[in-house]
């Protein structure tokens, strides 16, 4: 189901991605789903130009869809350390991350990515992405610390015992 998910949500915004693609043999790769090619063509390109975020971005992509996961967060943190003002890459970490489990970083990319978007449509998916996510992780904490952690009061109790 997750495998699903990320495929559907890579699928689409592959498709408003291949729209900042200039028309290059590495675009066409990736249109016609052949991936491995396509990932190998943009590392070509980034030996020769490291600094291009979009570059990283697209292996990054290609990676998510050979199911590389680990070889796409790398592709994709390199795109966001050059480019912090790309959505799409700290959107796509923000997709990995959740749906790896790894909930917190999960959050910390969406909440990057809403905050450099002003596209109301983007935004209000982030929003129903951190709801999911929040959810989930309210899901797993124990029941005490769930009722704590809806409880204002807590917090200043806490900080009354430590002293």
């Amino acid at each position: 189901m997750q495998k699903l998910k990320i495929k559907m949500q890579i699928a689409v915004l592959f498709f408003l991605f291949s729209g900042f693609l200039a028309a290059s043999p590495i675009s066409d790769l990736m249109k016609a789903g052949k991936w491995e090619q396509a990932k190998e063509s943009a590392l070509a390109e980034i030996a020769r130009n490291p600094e291009d975020s979009s570059l990283y971005l697209t292996a990054g992509i290609c990676e998510i869809n050979l199911k590389n996961y680990g070889e796409a967060i790398k592709n994709l943190s390199k795109a966001y350390d050059l480019n912090p003002k790309s959505y799409l890459a700290g959107y796509l970490l923000g997709v990995i991350y959740e749906e790896t489990g790894d909930l917190k970083e999960a959050v910390k990319y969406f909440e990057k990515s809403y905050k450099v978007t002003k596209d109301k449509e983007k935004r209000e998916n982030i929003e129903k992405h951190i709801k999911m996510v929040g959810e989930r992780m309210n899901a797993t904490l124990p029941p005490q610390a769930d009722e704590d952690a809806r409880r204002p009061d807590k917090e200043k109790e806490m900080k009354k015992e430590k002293k």
